[in-house]
């Protein structure tokens, strides 16, 4: 991405996106990543203190009025998915990022988080999200295909069998 000044993204063969970085990102990048890693042993005796799970985290998220969405799981390691908020105006994005770094700072010790990162969508993610659209179009496709296949055969089926009777 350093060395190019234009990218292309091909899918399936097929050229699916293409442009400088910045213009895929205007296009593409919609989100913000949060990643955690997580406290493998807690210090206090109180389980309260340190709830170590996925739903407390996005619990805390939606109670800030966030959207979050996990990303990718692995023990002691988080990473969530947070849209953009609807807004037209740069400071609205700006606000974001600040707020969801309050809400990290202030919920870090009793969501056991060790550390944390947060980054706006890169030309990985852009490209895996578009790979990850078109591999749902393409299993929604066949199984819409298989489930016509299948009602033709069942109404021939039916068919032959009232001709027959």
């Amino acid at each position: 991405q350093e060395l190019g000044t234009r990218i292309g993204i091909m899918i399936d063969g097929e050229v699916s996106a293409t442009g400088s970085l910045e213009r895929l990102q205007e296009r593409f990048c919609n989100s913000y990543f949060v990643e955690l890693s997580m406290l493998t042993t807690t210090t206090d005796n109180n389980d309260t203190n340190n709830i170590n799970d996925e739903e407390a985290i996005l619990a805390v998220f939606e109670q800030n009025k966030m959207s979050a969405t996990v990303y990718e799981s692995l023990p002691y390691h988080l990473k969530l998915q947070i849209p953009f908020v609807e807004s037209s105006a740069e400071e609205g994005t700006i606000e974001q990022l600040a707020n969801i770094f309050e809400v990290l700072e202030t919920n870090k010790d009793k969501l056991g988080i060790k550390f944390y990162s947060v980054s706006m969508m890169n030309l990985e993610q852009i490209f895996i999200n578009l790979s990850r659209k078109q591999f749902e179009a393409n299993e929604r496709f066949q199984s819409e295909g298989l489930e016509r296949a299948n009602s033709t055969s069942f109404q021939r089926l039916s068919s032959r069998q009232l001709s027959s009777g």
